[in-house]
């Protein structure tokens, strides 16, 4: 078993009650734990921090179906309207504190916003081309602008020209995937290029039947590209050979999606194909209607949504588990968040739906339909709608899953204290600013042992839950102000994810 360390440096800025004077209030960091968080600073912000609850309660505000509210206090909350000064014609994205927009005039724009998702009236920088904007993608550094034939990458923080790539020939019609090495796209006349992230390099090109619809998504080296023709392709991301494909009875006007170690794609028909990576084929019948958006995979389960506006959760076996009626027809890109489904309707509306059961959480409306896909930061989605301007949506932590930890980074605890685990050891580094009593409780898991042990700078065990026993005990463990602390959790059989929650309490 692969054992991975996880580093966590707990900021007393969310150790809320350790730095208060009245023993419950929220503290202030020191500059000292501001200086250990200024490395955070620098990326954009976790899209899976949650957001803050702003209901009286904390409970979710459900409104009647088929129902539109002008402000609903519950999972969806509209918050401004910004008028875009052109036609967006690429759906935005966000780097940083920078929304970045572009139209069909060819003008790419990047506006400032600040800590209340207010945007500002003038650019901070601005880039024009010959062509209209067909897609956008950011990275950590990196923000790559497809117009006709041309992808450029181009800085993020000045728009300013990092490298050029003309392709030649026709325009690009799929959202571009990026990976660490790569951007993948598909163009008009049916190729699928891929695209050195490093220098703008073609790296190689392939041209199918028919051309390509939606996004390419690419898992464990594979790129997968779906045709207007029906047909689906595994191609191999590193060199552009291909692996295998498959031609569906009908057309397409959606991608294929990738998850649960499988892939999903779906037909203007309303056919349901779901393959293995080795290309092994079930057929799911679901009486949907023509799929447009590509589906969404849910926790094992796979989540259809038809162009009349049904939205379908359909197990691994394809068996339907529960179906949804939009008042509409579907408008724009569903947008799964955690535990909720985002969805637009014809309308003007947006609906957010619970994936555990299908049941509608809020609604709101907008006035003008949804176009293309969400940009999702922090707690907030910017949606493109159709008169052209673009509408910011909060939208509720409750329907938020908790990060996962891995090894594959450096993580700083959300401030609800939750996080999730899937490995067999895992260790989190915790300080507190003051003198303090931790809690650490498994609030969901698996049936199975856990070993819970909160351990010292010089190894000595300050705390532990005696080996292995039930995972609802709690661990409770004082810590002195200013010293480091290891918390060092086993799993000596590990039968899946946990949910382990760190919370504190002044010292009394």
């Amino acid at each position: 078993m692969i054992v991975r360390l996880v580093r966590l440096v707990l900021l007393s800025a969310l150790v809320f009650a350790v730095a208060s004077c009245d023993g419950g209030g929220p503290g202030s960091p020191s500059d000292e734990q501001r200086t250990d968080a200024a490395s955070e600073a620098d990326t954009p912000s976790d899209p899976m921090q949650p957001a803050p609850d702003e209901s009286d309660d904390g409970a979710v505000v459900s409104v009647p179906a088929r129902s539109f509210e002008a402000l609903v206090t519950g999972s969806l909350d509209p918050v401004s309207i910004i008028p875009s000064v052109g036609l967006p014609s690429a759906e935005p994205v966000r780097w940083g504190d920078l929304l970045i927009v572009g139209t069909a005039d060819g003008t790419v724009a990047a506006r400032s916003t600040d800590a209340d998702g207010l945007v500002s009236a003038s650019p901070s920088w601005e880039t024009r081309y010959a062509a209209p904007i067909d897609a956008i993608a950011v990275g950590p550094s990196l923000l790559l602008v497809a117009a006709g034939s041309l992808v450029e990458a181009i800085s993020p923080v000045s728009g300013a020209s990092v490298w050029r790539a003309d392709l030649d020939g026709s325009r690009v019609t799929t959202r571009m995937t990026m990976t660490p090495g790569s951007v993948y796209l598909g163009r008009a006349d049916g190729e699928v290029a891929a695209i050195a992230i490093e220098d703008g390099t073609v790296r190689w090109r392939v041209r199918l039947d028919a051309p390509v619809v939606d996004r390419i998504p690419v898992a464990d080296g594979v790129a997968y590209a779906a045709s207007e023709d029906g047909a689906l392709y595994a191609i191999s991301a590193d060199s552009g050979e291909l692996l295998w494909s498959h031609r569906a009875s009908a057309g397409l006007a959606a991608g294929p999606s990738v998850g649960s170690g499988m892939i999903a794609l779906a037909t203007i028909e309303g056919d349901v194909f779901v393959f293995g990576v080795d290309g092994s084929l079930s057929e799911w019948q679901i009486d949907a209607g023509p799929v447009l958006v590509a589906p969404t995979w849910y926790d094992g389960s796979l989540v259809v949504v038809d162009g009349a506006g049904t939205v379908f959760l359909v197990s691994d076996s394809g068996e339907i588990q529960w179906r949804y009626e939009l008042t509409a027809h579907l408008a724009g890109v569903p947008v799964r968040i955690g535990h909720a489904l985002v969805l637009g309707e014809a309308g003007g509306g947006l609906v957010s739906v619970d994936l555990r059961s299908g049941a509608e959480i809020s609604r709101i409306s907008f006035g003008a339909p949804l176009k293309g896909e969400a940009a999702l930061f922090a707690e907030s989605l910017w949606w493109v709608l159709g008169d052209g301007s673009i509408r910011q949506v909060g939208f509720d932590a409750e329907y938020r899953e908790a990060p996962l930890l891995t090894a594959e980074g450096s993580w700083v605890l959300p401030e609800t204290g939750t996080f999730r685990l899937e490995d067999e050891r895992v260790s989190l580094a915790m300080r507190s600013g003051r003198d303090a009593v931790f809690e650490i409780t498994v609030t969901s898991a698996p049936s199975e042992d856990l070993v819970l042990r909160v351990v010292s700078a010089d190894g000595t065990e300050v705390a532990t839950n005696m080996g292995k026993v039930a995972l609802s005990r709690t661990v409770r463990a004082a810590l002195d102000a200013g010293l480091s602390y290891e918390l060092r959790i086993s799993r000596p059989s590990p039968r899946g994810e946990i949910t382990v929650s760190v919370q504190t309490r002044q010292l009394q």
